[in-house]
């Protein structure tokens, strides 16, 4: 399925028709596949001790940028002991250049064994989680269409949006059931007041 975006007709605050800053986002509504989901970013959240998917996805980057740096420009012998030293000391008490130092040093450091099991783990949560997202919600928009595996008797949530720098708007919202005789059907519209904002491409899978 794609969608082809026609306009937000004034649902928006600062929309024009066929404005590209539009864009939709789809969700298909399935319990098993959102309760891989949910499992995966629980386990995120487990071993690296964030509060959230979010968190963890901070954590696993601050990981691979610091195993990045600790392989690219290694620390040296005399720059591994001042790490140590600094490290014995408690931040308080720590000057402003030591703070500086101990900050540059420490990105360089190597992760430590049990960080690298992490990292190693959450690069396998991360391809996991993006597999089964890319099965139940899609964004597409004019200049970046996407599309979306549907079936009979999904239940999709299908939301307009409108791209916005601070903070994005919601324009429409709809809920729409797929039963046989809508896929049956090349394309299906949705309305609001007369108004054609959005239509749900169809295309058979080829077997």
């Amino acid at each position: 399925m794609t969608v082809t975006i026609h306009g937000a007709f004034g649902l928006c605050h600062n929309d024009e028709f066929g404005s590209e800053e539009l864009y939709v986002v789809v969700k298909r509504l399935d319990l098993e596949l959102q309760d891989q989901i949910d499992d995966t970013e629980r386990e995120a959240q487990q071993i690296t001790g964030g509060m959230s998917w979010w968190h963890a996805e901070l954590r696993v980057d601050s990981l691979r940028k610091q195993d990045f740096n600790s392989k690219s420009d290694p620390l040296s012998e005399a720059e591994l002991e001042s790490l140590e030293r600094l490290r014995g000391i408690r931040p308080s008490e720590r000057s402003d250049d030591e703070a500086r130092e101990y900050k540059s040093l420490r990105a360089r450091a190597p992760i430590s064994t049990a960080d690298a099991s992490v990292l190693a783990r959450m690069k396998e949560l991360l391809t996991q989680r993006r597999g089964l997202m890319r099965q139940t919600q899609m964004r597409s928009s004019p200049t970046k269409p996407g599309s979306l595996r549907v079936y009979p008797d999904d239940e999709l949530q299908v939301v307009l949006m409108e791209d916005d720098p601070f903070f994005d708007d919601t324009c429409f919202g709809s809920t729409v059931i797929l039963d046989q005789s809508s896929l049956t059907t090349p394309s299906l519209e949705i309305k609001k007041d007369d108004n054609t904002l959005l239509t749900l491409n169809f295309r058979p899978l080829s077997r």
